[in-house]
């Protein structure tokens, strides 16, 4: 009785006599490829231009894009619409090795003959709909024990599924902003007119209350004179009225 991982291997090499492995060796997980390299422009300063996002229709900008920002956008925007799309016929081969690489880290997988296609066949589907990258990735993660779940156990499709989507998920959300971008139209910032004291009055029916006129260098200055003149008079009382009150203690 082989590992599904093992079997598994043997059956996808069966066409391919000439790279064919001895049973006893693994299929790497290292990933063939990887996601698309991030995008400072794209994925971050552009995407501060948006003001306003609704549910439904076209979002808008606080500026209009420029010749070079659209070619840019365009050009990301073909990046991560090939790199988030669902693996290809011919890379149906490298998903299920890496799945059934990673299935053999689980001594509970064994299986053998049709049980190996059986499961193959059930995981693919699950994850048909996924870039190979992710699947290599997430195949990875979990046979490192790094995707959050019970290394007691195998992993069932519906939680492959949402380890290679979280994977995925960054990619998607970049892409839909992108889009959003390049059917963003500018926001018609009207300037109001300030309205009028009165105007503010009759919406609210009472009278504003009038605010002090703001207090000259001059004046401030004299204000301080006062308050330092005053400040010495009472010091001067109250030196009188210790001197008093000793004498009268005598």
């Amino acid at each position: 009785m082989d590992r599904i991982g093992l079997a598994a291997m043997g059956v996808t090499e069966q066409s391919h006599a000439a790279s064919q492995q001895p049973p006893s060796q693994m299929p790497s997980l290292t990933p063939a490829s990887g996601p698309p390299k991030p995008d400072r422009l794209c994925d971050i300063e552009l995407p501060r231009l948006v003001c306003w996002k609704p549910g439904r229709g076209r979002q808008e900008i606080v500026r209009s894009l420029t010749c070079d920002e659209i070619g840019k956008l365009r050009a990301r925007e073909h990046e991560l619409s090939h790199a988030v799309r669902r693996f290809m016929p011919e890379q149906k081969r490298s998903a299920r090795i890496a799945i059934g690489a990673m299935f053999s880290g689980f001594r509970f997988m064994r299986q053998q003959g049709d049980d190996v296609e059986a499961t193959l066949e059930i995981t693919l589907a699950a994850l048909r709909e996924f870039p190979l990258w992710a699947i290599e990735q997430a195949c990875l993660k979990i046979a490192r024990g790094k995707a959050g779940l019970d290394r007691r156990y195998s992993p069932n499709d519906a939680e492959i599924v949402a380890v290679v989507a979280d994977i995925v998920a960054v990619h998607v959300a970049n892409l839909q902003e992108v889009r959003g971008l390049l059917g963003a139209r500018v926001r018609d910032i009207k300037k109001r007119p300030r309205p009028t004291q009165a105007e503010i009055e009759a919406k609210f029916g009472r009278p504003l209350p009038t605010r002090p006129r703001p207090e000259s260098d001059f004046e401030r200055r004299e204000r301080m004179q006062r308050i330092a003149d005053d400040l010495a008079l009472r010091n001067a009382r109250n030196e009188v009225q210790q001197q008093e009150n000793q004498h009268g203690g005598r």
